[in-house]
């Protein structure tokens, strides 16, 4: 009796032993073990799904620096640094449109000007949180390969105005007026770093070159810069957008 509970001990054994073996070959079937480590799974397309508010928190801590900025959605991604990406409607507070040699000095005298009303002067002394980005509409009617290309060009800055805010209050300085995007602003982006007078034209040329290589239409006329922690930070990124056209 006790010789037979011996062998029925042993074939339980080998037979626990047989079932762990299968189950391990059949989860290591999937590799190559000349090349790959059961341990490292393969990357597979995201499986993961984000609700609109989370999309927007991490567009919001990774596009924007933390700050409110208007919502999008990207249509398209190329190479080059390139996105194509569609607004919903927003709503911003604008500077009059200024001719000036100086980019740097226009750009800078418009933030202080939108600053002032986000800090509280205007009418309800209303303040809000930081916001981005600052949005340059810049206007030309010659080449930029001129000598100084800055003086024939037109510039309007423009003041993300989050939804939080209702109706907003109107500013004390009656040189900023409102100003909404369209309800499908519809734009090819590009990022770029370095100083903006120096850089940007250059990568603007670029940035056209390589959409009329894609064949993509754009509106040639008028361009945007959208600056996210300072117009004078060289290391910052900023953004190029063309209009689709």
């Amino acid at each position: 009796m006790k010789n037979n509970r011996t062998d029925l001990h042993i074939a339980l054994t080998v037979l626990s032993l047989i079932l762990i073996f299968d189950h391990v070959s059949a989860a290591l079937s999937q590799y190559n073990l000349l090349y790959e480590s059961p341990r490292e799974q393969p990357m597979h397309p995201r499986t993961f799904f984000l609700t609109a508010s989370q999309e927007r928190k991490v567009v919001n801590e990774v596009l924007c620096e933390g700050k409110d900025c208007p919502e999008f959605r990207v249509v398209n991604d190329f190479s080059n640094f390139i996105q194509e990406r569609l607004y919903s409607d927003a709503n911003f507070l604008s500077t009059p449109s200024q001719n000036s040699c100086d980019v740097i000095g226009t750009l800078n005298a418009a933030n202080e000007s939108l600053e002032k009303y986000r800090k509280g002067e205007n009418e309800r002394g209303r303040k809000f949180y930081p916001v981005a980005p600052l949005l340059a509409q810049i206007y030309h009617v010659s080449s930029i390969k001129t000598r100084y290309p800055w003086c024939k060009m037109s510039i309007m800055v423009n003041m993300y105005i989050p939804p939080y805010l209702g109706i907003p209050p109107a500013p004390t300085n009656n040189s900023l007026s409102f100003k909404r995007l369209p309800k499908a602003f519809h734009v090819y982006v590009y990022t770029f770093t370095g100083g903006i007078e120096y850089r940007m034209l250059m990568e603007l040329e670029s940035f056209r070159s390589t959409l009329d290589a894609l064949m993509l239409c754009y509106n040639q006329e008028r361009f945007y810069l959208a600056t996210y922690k300072g117009i004078n930070e060289v290391e910052d990124r900023h953004e190029i957008w063309l209009e689709h056209c």
